[in-house]
Formats: C-alpha cells, structure tokens, sequence
C-alpha cells in the first residue's frame, strides 16, 4: 500500500491490525501501523504522512480520526493522538505505542515495529538493531535444547521486566557447525549452552555468563553489575580497521547469504506472494541496505583468515572517526 489507508469503523481498524484490510497484506509484513488522530490536519498527521510515504515498503500504515480514534484508544489504552503499532507474531510485546514524535523518532518507531521484542540476531535485523546505539545482550542458544529453551523463557522474562532498556536484547543459534558458534567462540575460550553475552560496540567490552542454571534474580544481578560498570569485562574487542591485513571476507555477506538461502526456501512454495518467516525480523528498505553496506566497510563483523589456516569470527570495536551509525 503507497499510504495511509483512511479507515472508518472499529471493524475496520480490527481487520487492518490483523492484516487483512483494505486487502490481505499480512504476508507480506508482520504489523501494522496505526495513527489515532485529533484533528483533520494537525503536525503530528502531516509527520505521520511523510514518514509512511517513505517507509511503506516496510510495513502497513492506517489512520483514524474523530470518534473512531477515541474509541480506538479506548480499546488498547492510549491516548489521543498517539500512534499505535502492532506486531502480530510478538507475544511479548505485540502493541507498542508511540505518544510524541518527529520524523526521526517516528521513523526510527516504524523500523522498530517490524522487530520482535526479542528477535534473533540476523543480517536483516542487524542494521536497524545496530543503529539504536546500545550494547547487545545476547543468549546464545541451541534451539532444539531443553535448557536452552528453558533459558530463552528466563531472558525474555528479563527483557520485558522493564528495568533494562538500554540495551538490546536477541539470541543467536549457535548449534555445533553454526555461523553462531564461531560468533560464540571469539567471546570464551570455553562455552557450554545457553550462556549470555554482552557486547559493548562503542567501549569495546565483552562480558560473558554462564551459570549452571539461568535464574531471573541472578541474572538481573548479573546484567545491572555489568551496566554499572561493576564487572571487569570477560575479554575486549578489537579495533575496526579499513582493510585488516592478509585475505578477508565480512561474515555479514556470508550470514546474509545464508538468510536470503533461507528466505527462498520459504518462498518457493508461493512465487506469486511472499512468505514471512516466523524467526526473521527486519525489511531490507533501502535505508537499512544503505546502513547494511556500511556496516560491511566498517567491518563491525568480519572473519579474518590467518595464515596457519585457523578462522576467526568477531564483533569488532568500531572506531568513530571511521563511521557513524
């Protein structure tokens, strides 16, 4: 849809946050993007119109205005104005409300809502993930394992408890034979699943844990120790550099590679309508391709091939001078 869809009633605006209206949009993205307006035309409603004609590609925009939006907010509890996304496959967190905005702010709330509250790490996601400037708390995982599952339960109890939004939270496969594992194997020198990771891009800090049981209370311990700048990193990261010395690949290319394998996977049962994966986050819009690329250069990611043979794989310490994001 090239702009805001104008919709009239409550059933409406039911179906449209389902997906389903004015035409069935739901495979081709996971929300929908809603603006409950107080006026005919106001700055907020003129913000909202600039920012859906650039980022239609990404998801679905729609307004109400009048009665209609107070009722709407009445329903999931926001004010007027005020815009509303909603992420149909985030159980954790599948409306998330937006109350004062600019262009920037809204636009940075837009590619947001296309992301699980806690997604998985991929080459989609990475860009817009990466741009919200904050460290990364990461559980690696083995997705097929009960702890780890068990696990998974307990880090997103700790990502939605409130007390930690500054940072990013997401996981990683990191199954034996993984791209994850080899990310895994630059953080420890010895690592047994589940096991959280915090990556500081902008200090260059890594720190690692690994308790024999992933409790809430501890982690959340754990985890504000290390944003209170208590804990002495578990190692550090290098510097980014244009150009490392000897042979070089980026790992995001190689990881990029394997989603779009992934993706057309998925979409060979259906070429005439795109098929969302479940576990993949993100549009690449032309913005977060842009971003993609710098990220490439930047070699924020990238797996250098030493001369005894040996790869490495790691999140790089960026220098600002080199690259802003």
């Amino acid at each position: 849809m090239n702009g805001p869809v104008h919709l009239t009633n409550e059933e409406e605006v039911k179906n449209f946050i389902k997906g389903e209206h004015p035409k069935p949009f739901h495979k081709f993205t996971p929300s929908s993007v809603l603006l409950l307006s107080s006026a005919e035309e106001s700055d907020e409603k003129r913000v909202f119109f600039r920012v859906s004609k650039n980022w239609s590609i990404i998801t679905a925009f729609g307004f109400v205005r009048g009665d209609v939006a107070k009722s709407i907010a009445k329903v999931y509890g926001a004010a007027v104005p005020s815009v509303v996304a909603f992420h149909r496959s985030d159980r954790n967190k599948p409306m998330r409300v937006l109350n004062e905005w600019s262009e920037t702010s809204l636009t940075n709330f837009v590619k947001n809502s296309v992301i699980h509250t806690v997604p998985k790490l991929t080459a989609m996601n990475l860009p817009t993930l990466f741009a919200r400037k904050q460290p990364f708390v990461i559980l690696f995982l083995d997705p097929s394992d009960p702890d780890s599952k068990v696990a998974k339960e307990t880090f997103t109890q700790l990502a939605m408890i409130g007390q930690f939004d500054n940072v990013t939270f997401c996981w990683v496969d990191a199954q034996t034979n993984t791209l994850g594992e080899k990310i895994l194997s630059e953080y420890t020198w010895s690592a047994t699943l589940p096991m959280i990771t915090v990556v500081d891009h902008g200090k260059g800090e890594v720190f690692n844990y690994q308790p024999q049981l992933l409790k809430l209370e501890d982690t959340v311990e754990w985890l504000a120790g290390v944003l209170a700048n208590k804990m002495r990193p578990s190692k550090m990261l290098q510097y980014a550099r244009w150009g490392p010395p000897g042979p070089h690949y980026d790992f995001l290319a190689k990881m990029d590679k394997t989603e779009k394998g992934k993706q057309q996977k998925l979409s060979s049962k259906s070429e005439e309508e795109p098929v969302i994966d479940p576990d993949q986050d993100g549009v690449l819009d032309p913005e977060t391709q842009g971003n993609f690329r710098v990220l490439q250069k930047s070699k924020i990611y990238h797996q250098n091939l030493e001369q005894d043979g040996q790869t490495n794989v790691h999140l790089v310490k960026q220098e600002p001078q080199h690259t802003e994001l």
